[in-house]
């Protein structure tokens, strides 16, 4: 049986992102950049692996601390595992162009096969080395077609897992938006003035503002758990989408997900199996937007069946590399 092991963002979205694949016996999900939740071994290890540090002084002895990245069982079982093993990164792991950690990895028995997932667009990125990506994985994919089509790399609409709440979720909300501020506070303010004015009620939230923002959308960040919840208390999903992405949001993917209505500037979702016009509106300015679309209750079923399940990724992702086995034989 293949061994997969999957390096999270370290976000706290990409717990519910990779939530399916936790109680798979052939994976082992990593989302932190060091397991062990003691204070001073936690400040140890961000000295020993500043990148700061690295540009003026090269310290050695640095795999020391690769072993703590995992908790003592998953360890057991990744040093134990005596065939193939798939190592997966999210684009935004520290560990990405950590050449130290990938020869660590590769020194342990058995194969290994490296894969990198984009789950952001390439243009947004702060370092993007294509020469060493294409070195060290050997599939790479992305959620963004646009840059799939530029780079070669292999598309894949969304990874997500459907979090089932056991809380009741009332619709307290008419629409709801969360998210950082990137260029929308203008857009959200004039959709947020018109919602008032129509008796709309709206849960706006626009982080990371570098100027005042209109009375009534809150300022302060959310916790991934929160919006969520908070998405679920609404009848409709808010989504601005910035010029240079191409892709589909958590937004557009939770709605389909948790069935709650849609509204957004991104008119590929006319593209998705799931698109249907009672349940997703398509703007390309404020005034676009028909307000009763938000307050009308609709009976909203996308009859979505898990096809952004990160296990279909894993099944890809092992379908390549049995016929990749195939052909080298």
């Amino acid at each position: 049986m293949l061994q997969f092991v999957v390096f999270g963002s370290l976000f706290e979205h990409c717990e519910a992102m990779c939530a399916d694949l936790v109680s798979m016996e052939n994976v082992i999900f990593i989302n932190d950049a060091i397991y062990s939740q003691n204070p001073i071994i936690r400040l140890l290890f961000s000295i020993h692996n500043s990148k700061n540090i690295e540009k003026a002084l090269n310290l050695p002895f640095r795999q020391i601390w690769y072993k703590y990245v995992f908790n003592s069982k998953d360890y057991k079982k990744l040093v134990s595992h005596s065939g193939t093993r798939i190592f997966v990164f999210f684009d935004s792991n520290p560990n990405v162009y950590n050449d130290f950690f990938l020869s660590w990895l590769r020194s342990l028995p058995g194969n290994s096969v490296f894969c990198l997932l984009f789950v952001n667009t390439i243009s947004t990125k702060m370092k993007f080395d294509l020469n060493f990506i294409k070195l060290n994985y050997t599939y790479i994919y992305t959620i963004d077609w646009l840059d799939a089509d530029i780079y070669g790399f292999n598309y894949i609409t969304h990874v997500h897992s459907k979090v089932e709440l056991s809380i009741k979720c009332d619709e307290a909300y008419d629409i709801t938006f969360a998210g950082g501020d990137k260029g929308r506070k203008t857009i959200l303010e004039k959709i947020y003035r018109r919602a008032i004015e129509k008796d709309i009620v709206c849960d706006f939230t626009l982080f990371g503002s570098d100027s005042d923002v209109a009375i009534g959308i809150n300022t302060q960040k959310l916790s991934y758990s929160d919006v969520l919840l908070r998405e679920l208390q609404s009848r409709c999903i808010l989504e601005i989408n910035l010029p240079e992405q191409h892709a589909y949001s958590l937004r557009t993917i939770e709605a389909i997900m948790y069935n709650r209505k849609l509204i957004t500037n991104n008119k590929s979702v006319k593209e998705l199996p799931f698109y249907n016009d009672k349940f997703m509106l398509v703007f390309s300015s404020p005034d676009d937007i028909a307000l009763d679309f938000c307050r009308n209750s609709v009976n909203v079923d996308y009859n979505y069946c898990n096809e952004y399940s990160p296990v279909n990724l894993l099944l890809d992702i092992e379908q390549r590399v049995q016929k990749d086995k195939l052909n080298n034989e």
